[in-house]
């Protein structure tokens, strides 16, 4: 007990752990042993302390279960995932971006700095290791109970631990970020999606000059090459969204990740850059997503996003550009009050627009597009089919539904997958 408990509590770099609460859990675990042996030797009756380490085993036990949805779960594996996700010192030393002198110069770790780290890990070790064995023992005899293992983290030691997680980070970047690829900001905090769109660009079919324009673009920014701001624009369900989620997808591995902010979040823009900006010496790169956007001439967060998109007073560092789609050009709503100022109101929509680097036009498919975008869905799900009766019922589909698109597409075949006995 005193040596898992002693473990917690030094730790400096890895302090998060101290406020996890299955730790919290698993020792209130082990004090529950104490107190049952203590009992024992002063010949006081257990049955209340074994019932009490019964109960917290039982908290703990259905707990870790819950969170690896296992009925032997890892204790192992989890402490480890609590490593993967810190966000501390050494992980964003790893993170560091290396193609600079600057940079690469900070990313050296110091020895000092490397044998605390190796110190705290085997502390940890000691944490992730611990038995559901010694537990066990004590209330075996009350009522049967399940066990943990270790199994990820029981021939580990500090130095294979301290290699693998620098790998990690080195890759997958630090805390949240090394996590997750997509965002929502709310409140003025980013908040994980945990189950993002897996859309990749090799399922996106028949805009290839579109996506080759997404593409070029991404990757500017992710080698912060000045990536420009872009406004994809066109008719509902045209791959609009889906192309700059599978570009996430796709580059993740680089550090890309992609924040969705929504109309009324569009107030809190530039503290998002500046948060942001302090994030510019991290192999990471940002696309601020603006989805479906759709604002009033007089609205404030059209003032807003004018200011940002043209730079106002502070500068849009190079790992970040702002990506949105809408079906107008100009994104502004239609309102011709007063034929005077149409003209005025004109130039306005303009502005707005002009400040995207780059404009993409998704256009609605025509019939042989459609059917083709449909053909080359079922081919990528293997699926048998004969195009004729094919070509008949998905037109027949997209006359009834929402029109020829893409998203159509997709939806017929979906709907065709799900009568298909193979899938």
């Amino acid at each position: 007990m005193q040596d898992i408990n002693a473990s917690v509590s030094r730790l400096m770099i890895y302090r998060n752990f101290i406020d996890d609460p299955l730790i919290h859990r698993l020792l209130s675990v082990q004090y529950a042993k104490e107190t049952y042996f203590s009992c024992r030797e002063k010949n006081i009756d257990t049955k209340a302390s074994e019932m009490n380490l019964l109960a917290l085993y039982s908290e703990f036990y259905y707990a870790l279960s819950e969170e690896q949805n296992a009925f032997s779960p890892d204790w192992g594996e989890y402490i480890l995932n609590l490593c993967r996700k810190d966000d501390n010192l050494f992980a964003r030393r790893c993170a560091y971006r290396t193609d600079t002198p600057a940079s690469a110069s900070a990313n050296r770790i110091e020895d000092d700095f490397e044998h605390a780290v190796k110190e705290e890990l085997a502390c940890i070790l000691k944490i992730a290791n611990t038995s559901s064995d010694a537990y066990l023992s004590c209330i075996s005899d009350f009522v049967a109970c399940p066990a943990w293992n270790n199994r990820t983290t029981t021939d580990m030691d500090a130095d294979q631990l301290f290699q693998y997680l620098l790998d990690f980070h080195t890759t997958n970047s630090f805390g949240l970020f090394a996590m997750h690829r997509f965002f929502k900001y709310l409140d003025g905090e980013w908040t994980p999606v945990r189950h993002p769109d897996p859309i990749l660009p090799e399922m996106l079919f028949e805009y290839d000059y579109e996506l080759s324009l997404v593409r070029e673009n991404t990757l500017r920014l992710v080698q912060q090459r000045l990536g420009e701001n872009v406004l994809l624009f066109g008719a509902r369900g045209t791959g609009k969204s889906s192309s700059i989620k599978a570009m996430v997808n796709a580059y993740h591995a680089e550090g890309l990740r992609l924040i969705e902010v929504d109309k009324d979040g569009i107030a809190h823009l530039p503290s998002l850059l500046e948060k942001l900006s302090g994030l510019a010496a991290y192999n990471l790169s940002f696309i601020i997503f603006l989805d479906d956007l759709v604002l009033q001439e007089n609205d404030a967060q059209f003032r807003i996003l004018k200011t940002v998109l043209e730079g106002g007073v502070n500068t849009r560092p190079p790992h970040v550009a702002i990506y949105a789609t809408s079906n107008r050009r100009h994104m502004i709503a239609e309102k011709h009050d007063n034929d005077m100022y149409e003209n005025d109101a004109r130039e306005e929509k303009l502005s707005l627009s002009d400040r995207f680097g780059v404009t993409i036009r998704f256009a609605s498919p025509n019939q042989k597009t459609f059917l083709s975008i449909v053909y080359g869905l079922l081919d990528k799900h293997a699926l048998q089919y004969d195009a004729e009766e094919i070509a008949e019922k998905a037109l027949a589909w997209a006359m009834r539904e929402n029109g020829r698109s893409p998203r159509t597409a997709r939806q017929f075949v979906d709907y065709y997958r799900s009568l298909s006995p193979n899938t």
